[in-house]
């Protein structure tokens, strides 16, 4: 648990705890927090009458059971989603009355045959419910700060669908509700978080940057200074870190630039995402996760993506600063709304 100015980087479960559970259940979230998460980190795309549902990406059939319901057969049709064609079925061609019909399943069964023995059993959800899941957290333990990722807002926007407009509207109806207490928002598309900015939105944004975005190549003293114009931190994938092998671990010097440049203008760094099976590590960490995470955390960052909250949660107390409480001023409460 994280405790006054305690200075711990913060532990997001990111899509709940999908090492264990099937992503974006509500099982998968409520583990999350049983494993000591300080934020819980879910996507939205819209469904075609303006809900706000809890899926990784619009595309249905590698996390739902859509594939085997006759009903929606003819839903089926091709998509080009960011330049890649897509044959599928997709959230934005249902209502809400249609999907929350859908059960949940693993997107990598053979990888993570723990929580695909979970398949079919859970509801898909909506925002709505994960704000009373983390509502009913909130009475019973602190509750957990919010992070939501806009999946390709800008493309649903020249669809029509509008989901920016629409999580604006849901925010400025909750008003001044304790659930949006240092709410994050993130997305690859920094042009739709920047609208939000101007739109006078008071949440923490944060743009994320993509894997093959090496930290000297996007992210020069020239880009940050921007960020601070708009932006609260960012979040980068953990591969532009620069931790590759065993010489790194005591912070890669790449890694530790880029944070320590991020910090000197008053951004917090995040990392995606932290995933214990071989295949996400570097060569040099196959078998060996806690090693690679550890030279992850050893950067300075400020808050990490996991999979399996359980697995990184008793790493955090070793990377404790008092300049990292310092920095959580800008994402009130996040040090202590899980206080003991």
């Amino acid at each position: 648990m994280l405790r006054e100015g305690h200075g711990r980087p913060i532990l997001i479960g990111h899509r709940g705890a999908p090492c264990y559970r099937p992503e974006h259940s509500a099982v998968g979230y409520r583990m999350a927090l049983a494993q000591g998460c300080d934020a819980l980190e879910t996507d939205l795309v819209p469904s075609s009458d303006g809900a706000l549902v809890i899926r990784h990406e619009e595309a249905l059939s590698g996390s739902t059971d859509v594939a085997q319901r006759p009903e929606f057969a003819s839903r089926r049709r091709r998509k080009i989603v960011e330049d890649i064609e897509l044959v599928d079925w997709f959230a934005e061609d249902f209502t809400w009355s249609e999907l929350e019909t859908l059960r949940c399943r693993e997107p990598l069964p053979d990888l993570r045959p723990k929580s695909a023995r979970f398949d079919d059993r859970f509801p898909l959800m909506r925002l709505d419910h994960l704000l009373r899941l983390v509502e009913a957290d909130r009475d019973e333990r602190g509750g957990a700060v919010l992070v939501l990722e806009l999946k390709t807002p800008s493309l649903f926007a020249a669809q029509g669908l509008d989901s920016s407009d629409l999580l604006v509207r849901k925010l400025q109806y909750l008003g001044d509700s304790e659930l949006l207490d240092g709410l994050v928002i993130e997305s690859f598309d920094h042009h739709a978080l920047r609208e939000l900015r101007w739109r006078g939105l008071s949440a923490n944004l944060v743009p994320l940057f993509e894997p093959d975005c090496s930290a000297g190549q996007h992210l020069d003293d020239r880009a940050l200074d921007d960020l601070t114009h708009w932006a609260d931190g960012l979040s980068v994938a953990s591969s532009m870190l620069g931790v590759r092998t065993t010489d790194d671990l005591d912070g890669a010097a790449s890694g530790a630039e880029l944070v320590s440049r991020a910090h000197d203008r008053g951004l917090a760094v995040l990392s995606y995402t932290l995933r214990p099976e071989d295949r996400y590590l570097p060569e040099a960490f196959a078998g060996d996760p806690e090693r690679y995470w550890r030279g992850l955390l050893a950067t300075g960052i400020d808050g990490v993506f996991v999979d399996a909250p359980d697995l990184v949660s008793p790493l955090l107390d070793d990377f404790a600063s008092p300049e990292r409480a310092e920095m959580f001023r800008w994402w009130p409460r996040a040090s202590s709304a899980r206080a003991s």
